[in-house]
C-alpha cells in the first residue's frame, strides 16, 4: 500500500531529524555540560531512539546540575521501574526515588516508593490488594 510506504519514509525522516538533533545537542552540552533545557531535550531524544544508556547518562548528568521538577523525576522512575525485574533492580529504583524526594516532595514518587517496597518484601500484600501481585496501581509510575 502506497500509504504505508508514506509512513515509512516519514519515520525514516523522523529518526534521521532525531539523530541530527541528538548530535547538535551533544556538541552544544560538550561546550556548556550544565545546560538544563538541551540536556533535557537530549534524554527525551534518546528515549525515542531506545538509547538506554544514553537516557541515563543524560539523566544523571541532568540530575547532577540541577533540582529536578517532580514530572520528570516521576517519568525517570517510571522508567527504570518498567524494566526492573529482580529485587537488585527494584532496589536501584527505589534509590532514585530517595534522590527524587531529596529534590522536592512528590506523592506519586512516595506511593512508587512504597509500592516497590512491599513488592520487594511482602508480594502477598500486593496480591491481596487486587492488583494480580504485579506492584502497579492506575496513574502511578
Amino acid at each position: 500500500d502506497d500509504d504505508d510506504d508514506d509512513d515509512d519514509d516519514d519515520d525514516d525522516d523522523d529518526n534521521e531529524g532525531r539523530i541530527t538533533e541528538i548530535a547538535a545537542l551533544r556538541a552544544t552540552l560538550t561546550e556548556t555540560p550544565t545546560l538544563y533545557a538541551p540536556r533535557l531535550q537530549l534524554a527525551q531524544l534518546l528515549k525515542a531512539e531506545a538509547d538506554l544508556t544514553g537516557v541515563r547518562e543524560a539523566r544523571e548528568m541532568l540530575a547532577e546540575h540541577h533540582a529536578l521538577p517532580s514530572a520528570v523525576w516521576e517519568e525517570w522512575i517510571a522508567d527504570e521501574r518498567r524494566l526492573a525485574t529482580s529485587a537488585q533492580e527494584l532496589a536501584e529504583v527505589r534509590t532514585l526515588c530517595a534522590r527524587a524526594l531529596g529534590d522536592g516532595f512528590s506523592v506519586p514518587i512516595w506511593v512508587a516508593t512504597s509500592q516497590m517496597a512491599i513488592q520487594v518484601h511482602a508480594p502477598y500484600a500486593l496480591a491481596e490488594m487486587g492488583d494480580g501481585g504485579n506492584g502497579d496501581l492506575d496513574g502511578v509510575p
